[in-house]
């Protein structure tokens, strides 16, 4: 706005003045109701110095209002409090309406922002690591207390207010419901979480307490009640399983005593006996693979292990504290040799009786002194093969006289010193027998001959039929040939009497 009024010097009229003055107030008027001015204005201040202060405007392209508030207060002019915590936006009675921020803008909090709220675009705001948002007081809160869990806190509870709370787990599993221990305690808890469903299930729980021993039941329906139990029982013979091929029971826990009954007629009971073990009744077996391979007990005295092929025993040792009656053949596989009576794949502490034949295949050693092999069924025996108190092996019949000196007829091996390390060395008489009807030599039907070597009168050869010799005493003596099997007679001149 241009000034029309000008200065009036003091020799001008007072009509000069009169017209000035109404110019002045033409311009007040003017400024009051539209007051324009240039690019800026400027205030001295209270001190007329050098310095001013100038508001200075851009040169505008549209008419442009600024409105000052009807209040006395600081003007901001780049948005900044004069100092740390020294302005507020807005007051008690003049608040701002809205507050907008852009895309990812975030608030601070705090004098060194300890605390940010973070706008996510389209998605939410957040708040920064494990901060909280307190309700009420510092007992009260929401936050993150990590990176996978979210920490409700409350002083006494918290009040849901809903249709109802849904607890999920994406694809990971199901939702679960955790009850923990007081705190003093541990860090221990109870949890519900449903199962592989089939269909929505909903329970609907009884509006008082039940009894003591009693059990919530349900009607089919989800609604349960307090159910006084006689016995835990399926609703029908064979009609339940006490879990599923997918939802097995931990474990079971039996008091003393207790028993497991098996069959419609409980034909079959498992009994635990207090620190012994568990006892299966009667007769009844436990069976492997099939019906033919069991362990049962036939009697109160006998168990029997019943295999169709074999039973196998993998130890290093078998102890059998018992008579062992084995009806079916004995088969020892290791190869150990045997250089002692305690040495060898099969030892025997005591004496070993043998029905019928026995076969080696190589050596028998007879270690104790005296050892003896004996033939026939009375104690003597009828034919013994021993060692007698010299060390000279003998072969008797007739047994012996306990005193070292051999009462029938033998051959006999003595070393001793006295033997002359004799061949055959007479003790009493050397008899060579044949039987009836395997005669030694044969004179005629129904005889046998004795070849006898004795110290009265010589070597003879007898007919045992009449008595007679065969062959004179004293000058005759048996020679064996070099032909096998033939025996030559020879006299006292050296001349070959007779063959046989």
């Amino acid at each position: 706005m241009a000034i029309t009024a000008s200065t009036i010097s003091s020799n001008q009229t007072l009509e000069e003045f009169r017209l000035e003055f109404n110019k002045l107030r033409s311009d007040v008027n003017t400024l009051e109701a539209n007051p324009t001015y240039g690019t800026s204005i400027i205030f001295e201040g209270a001190t007329t110095d050098a310095y001013e202060t100038t508001l200075t405007v851009t040169d505008p392209t549209a008419d442009r209002t600024i409105t000052l508030p009807n209040l006395s207060g600081t003007v901001t002019l780049d948005g900044n409090p004069a100092s740390a915590d020294g302005a507020a936006l807005g007051t008690t009675s003049l608040e701002w309406s809205d507050l907008y921020i852009a895309d990812g803008g975030i608030v601070y909090f705090g004098d060194d922002q300890d605390v940010t709220l973070t706008h996510v675009a389209d998605t939410g705001v957040l708040l920064n690591s494990t901060r909280k948002i307190q309700f009420n007081d510092a007992s009260q809160f929401i936050h993150g207390s990590s990176a996978t869990a979210l920490t409700l806190g409350a002083t006494d509870k918290i009040d849901l207010t809903a249709a109802y709370v849904g607890l999920q787990n994406g694809a990971t599993g199901p939702g679960e419901l955790r009850i923990y221990e007081d705190t003093d305690l541990g860090a221990h808890y109870t949890g519900f979480k449903a199962g592989n469903l089939t269909g929505s299930v909903a329970y609907t729980l009884p509006l008082a307490d039940g009894s003591s021993g009693q059990a919530l039941t349900t009607n089919s329906s989800g609604v349960l009640s307090w159910t006084t139990m006689s016995a835990n029982t399926p609703s029908s013979a064979d009609g339940q399983a006490l879990g599923s091929t997918s939802l097995e029971w931990s474990d079971l826990f039996l008091a003393d005593a207790g028993i497991v009954y098996f069959g419609n007629d409980q034909d079959v009971t498992l009994t635990h006996v207090h620190n012994t073990g568990l006892l299966l009744n009667s007769t009844m077996a436990i069976q492997f693979n099939d019906s033919t391979q069991y362990i049962n007990a036939p009697s109160a005295t006998v168990l029997d292990i019943n295999a169709t092929d074999e039973v196998e025993v993998n130890a290093t040792l078998m102890d059998v504290n018992a008579n062992l009656d084995v009806s079916g053949t004995v088969v020892v596989s290791a190869t150990t040799a045997s250089t002692s009576s305690t040495t060898g794949a099969l030892t025997v502490a005591g004496g070993a009786g043998i029905a019928a034949d026995l076969s080696v295949g190589d050596d028998i050693f007879m270690l104790s002194d005296g050892a003896q092999i004996a033939w026939g069924t009375d104690s003597d025996g009828n034919a013994v093969i021993g060692i007698d108190e010299t060390d000279a092996i003998i072969i008797e019949s007739g047994g012996t006289d306990g005193a070292g000196t051999h009462a029938g007829y033998g051959i006999v091996q003595d070393t001793a010193a006295n033997a002359n390390d004799a061949l055959l060395y007479q003790h009493q008489d050397i008899r060579i027998t044949s039987p009836e009807y395997h005669p030694l030599v044969r004179k005629g039907e129904g005889t046998f001959i004795t070849l006898e070597i004795g110290s009265a009168g010589g070597p003879h050869i007898i007919d045992e039929t009449d008595g007679d010799n065969i062959i004179g005493e004293d000058e005759v003596f048996l020679h064996s040939g070099m032909q096998r099997n033939v025996i030559n007679i020879i006299g006292s001149d050296g001349k070959i009497k007779n063959s046989i």
